[in-house]
């Protein structure tokens, strides 16, 4: 018989939770992950699984990765108290013979985390956002400027930077003070 023509058990969402904490937990303990890599992994083979046969099956495409993984992120942290159907569809039959009592301890360390992770994805979105605000005066500015001048004086620094032979980091600071001085070199030409 056919995996499509076999007939199988729906998990309502508490064992849906409890069969991707278990998945979770075997993960962890067969190959030594942490837990939060862990849940990255079974997530992964989850999508991997339930995007393949979704396209077989519907000839569209399935989530992003990115969709999935949040939607799932959410579910088991608790902020969402369900699943789309195309979500639990696949994962019935991803973890048909996993056991279905959930591991309490398991789940409440995942959640932690799983906030924890979004906690801090928050915090760099809003970081990043700030930068934004903070640059956008400056960054105006620059789209208006000539590039060709610019390329001749960096284009060398960048392809140190490629070969590893310069820190990307120090590239960019080393540009900034670059362009301080030519600036001060052009301000005290005018004045000769």
């Amino acid at each position: 018989m056919s995996e499509e023509t076999k007939t199988i058990y729906v998990f309502n969402n508490m064992e849906i939770l409890a069969v991707i904490v278990e998945a979770v937990k075997m993960q962890q303990e067969r190959y030594g992950r942490p837990l939060l890599e862990a849940f990255d992994d079974v997530v992964l083979g989850c999508y991997k699984y339930s995007e393949s046969h979704y396209k077989k099956q519907c000839n569209k495409s399935y989530f992003t990765l990115e969709h999935y993984e949040t939607d799932l992120s959410m579910f088991v942290s608790g902020i969402h108290i369900g699943l789309p159907k195309s979500i639990t569809h696949y994962l019935n039959w991803y973890f048909r013979d996993f056991n279905t009592t959930i591991d309490e301890d398991i789940l409440e360390q995942l959640k932690e985390q799983i906030q924890l992770r979004f906690e801090l994805e928050r915090k760099k979105a809003r970081r990043i956002w700030q930068c934004e605000c903070e640059t956008e005066d400056i960054r105006a500015l620059l789209h208006k400027q000539k590039l060709d001048e610019a390329i001749k004086h960096v284009a060398p620094f960048i392809l140190l930077e490629k070969t590893g032979k310069y820190n990307g980091d120090s590239l960019i600071i080393d540009m900034f003070n670059y362009g301080y001085i030519l600036g001060k070199r052009v301000e005290r030409s005018k004045k000769k």
